[in-house]
């Protein structure tokens, strides 16, 4: 498995939105920091990730199980005509 399929699975089951620090720490000895940087930059590109004012990385590819819950959970819009 590539280091970008690594990184976005960990960011998928990740119990929380971690930050690159946390990421590379579970990474550290198997994988670079140059590695973790080119998938995350990957992932950006892809628009498959984004930070937020905190710097914690939200995956918001299509496959995200929270956002996916989120959108269960909400509110439906009601159209007026």
């Amino acid at each position: 498995m590539d280091s970008v399929s690594l990184v976005e699975q960990a960011i998928l089951e990740a119990d929380d939105y971690p930050t690159k620090a946390q990421l590379w720490e579970k990474f550290s000895p198997s994988m670079t920091r140059l590695e973790l940087d080119d998938a995350l930059g990957q992932l950006f590109f892809d628009h498959k990730i984004m930070l937020d004012d905190h710097k914690h990385i939200i995956y918001v590819g299509v496959n995200n199980p929270q956002l996916k819950k989120l959108l269960d959970e909400s509110v439906p819009m009601r159209t007026f005509s």
